[in-house]
């Protein structure tokens, strides 16, 4: 269904649009199109326009957007990839993906990355839409073999199931790098917990597509389809339908726990891998290590500022220096010394992210150039008009 070995990367518009009426410059997404054709994702008629348009505001406004993990200067990302099997479930919703800034291609790059903010939004109309709660158990039983790519791949082929999952932490911000997983060992018993980093929203089907997928993945990997934890343990509380819990856990739940974990026999630690292979997980280590270093490389601070601007924009604030300034706990004066440090302006920075937006939704021929024009936060269409004129030299 997905593209494999894609080279290009997408900055999966880590902002959301929200329409307003002020005339800022405003931060848009980067997108690079994969030198693949993508395959084509769900389409549908929009659903309920109104109230959806009306639930994502009041969601951005309970939200918010400083979704930082700790030690992070610019927002907690996620692989694509996560959205892939919900998407075999919904249908698209065209009117909140031109809200959040997301592309069709954008989407099914297996190298692109979304914000955070945007990956629980997603879910959460998600849920809404289908009305259920369970669904992301529904889409971790979505996933095949391959879909979570390079840490996926780096755990199948360690020696033993206890390697595999000791491996994961470090790994993990491959997927997103917001998420946590501790492995401990007591009496007999090994725990594997599951957090997301302070100040990022959280929604129970978020805790139960991981857990879920982290149980469905030890089974492949192990070959042992009948394979048990002792214990579930997920932080929220009981809900009134435990029977998509029960089929895929098949272990004794602990509802409203103070954090998610699942826990195993030690014994199962000892269970031998299907594609255990030493040279093949030192190669992809090797791999893995590389990208990590490549990711973890610190912000610029004009990316920073982006971030923030982006921030403003889905809450529908008006989107001034003044304002990015305060949220950095800068003055206005210092934050433009450190963007010129760089070699740019404000101004600069939020006309280059607009300029890339309206490339991506100028792909898209359902929306007009009006339409185009208010997702990109331009007061009028003669405003917009005179930005094309000057980044595209057309019309």
């Amino acid at each position: 269904m997905h593209p494999r070995g894609c080279k290009a990367r997408t900055v999966g518009s880590p902002d959301s649009r929200a329409r307003g009426h002020h005339d800022p410059e405003t931060r848009t997404c980067q997108v690079r199109r994969s030198s693949r054709s993508a395959p084509k994702l769900p389409r549908n008629q929009l659903l309920g326009q109104f109230s959806i348009q009306t639930w994502v505001s009041r969601q951005v406004t309970v939200i918010g957007f400083a979704s930082k993990g700790p030690d992070m200067g610019a927002e907690c990302t996620g692989t694509t990839r996560i959205v892939w099997p919900f998407l075999k479930l919904v249908t698209r919703n065209d009117l909140l993906w031109a809200q959040l800034g997301l592309t069709e291609d954008g989407v099914a790059d297996p190298e692109g990355r979304i914000a955070h903010h945007v990956l629980d939004l997603l879910l959460r109309a998600a849920i809404q839409s289908t009305g259920r709660p369970d669904l992301g158990l529904l889409a971790a039983q979505q996933l095949q073999p391959g879909d979570f790519d390079l840490l996926e791949l780096v755990a199948r082929s360690q020696p033993t199931l206890g390697e595999g999952i000791r491996c994961i932490p470090g790994l993990l911000p491959l997927l997103h790098d917001g998420w946590r997983l501790s492995v401990n060992e007591r009496e007999g018993t090994t725990e594997t917990r599951f957090d997301l980093g302070p100040g990022l929203p959280a929604h129970p089907a978020g805790y139960d597509f991981f857990m879920a997928a982290v149980m469905i993945s030890i089974r492949r990997a192990t070959g042992k389809q009948d394979l048990q934890a002792t214990e579930v343990l997920l932080p929220y509380p009981e809900p009134r339908n435990r029977e998509t819990y029960a089929s895929i856990f098949d272990a004794t739940l602990r509802f409203d726990q103070p954090y998610a974990s699942l826990r195993f026999s030690s014994d199962t630690m000892c269970l031998r891998m299907v594609n255990a292979s030493p040279s093949v997980c030192a190669a992809l280590e090797r791999v893995a290590t590389e990208l990590l270093s490549t990711a973890n490389r610190p912000a610029t601070f004009a990316s920073q500022v982006a971030a923030k601007i982006g921030q403003l924009l889905s809450s529908g604030q008006p989107c001034k220096s003044s304002l990015v300034a305060r949220k950095l706990g800068l003055t206005v004066r210092t934050l433009q010394r450190h963007l010129a440090d760089e070699g740019t302006t404000f101004r600069l920075v939020l006309d280059e992210h607009r300029s890339q937006m309206a490339r991506a939704y100028l792909g898209r021929p359902e929306l007009s150039l009006a339409e185009i024009s208010y997702l990109l936060g331009f007061s009028t269409s003669q405003a917009f008009h005179h930005a094309f004129k000057r980044w595209f030299d057309e019309f």
